[in-house]
């Protein structure tokens, strides 16, 4: 066999090796989407925050408004816990422009997409947003 044809072939397979696992998540979120159907991450709050709100909700140039203006809004409507995170869910669950209640993230940013999430998951990092962003 030539030299750069085993390189060429090696180079190949580490590629399409290296894209069936990197951005699995998004991959996911991407055939959810498709599909209607909810993905379950397996990550914690934490690591489900970071890795799919903060993106958005924390990155410079915000494509999302930032994540502490909106907890400050939803904890001035519903300082309690169980109201603050039943709100925020119904939201993400299946947002709407009449649902917002930061009125001034919509003037600057487009209307969140419904995200393909399991239901459990979305609680546990709208907890994780009350108690720690």
């Amino acid at each position: 066999m030539n030299k750069n044809y085993l390189i060429l072939l090696t180079l190949t397979v580490l590629f399409f090796s290296f894209g069936l696992t990197f951005g699995k998540t998004d991959r996911n979120i991407e055939l959810a989407k498709q599909t209607n159907k909810a993905v379950y991450t397996q990550l914690s709050p934490a690591e489900f925050y970071k890795k799919q709100c903060a993106y958005c909700h924390e990155s410079e140039g915000l494509i999302a408004p930032d994540m502490k203006e909106i907890k400050k809004v939803y904890l001035e409507k519903y300082p309690q816990e169980s109201l603050f995170v039943k709100a925020m869910l119904d939201f993400v669950k299946h947002p709407t422009k009449e649902k917002a209640l930061y009125k001034k993230g919509l003037e600057n940013y487009t209307l969140m997409p419904k995200m393909p999430f399991k239901e459990e998951d979305l609680k546990g990092v709208i907890d994780y947003i009350y108690k720690n962003i």
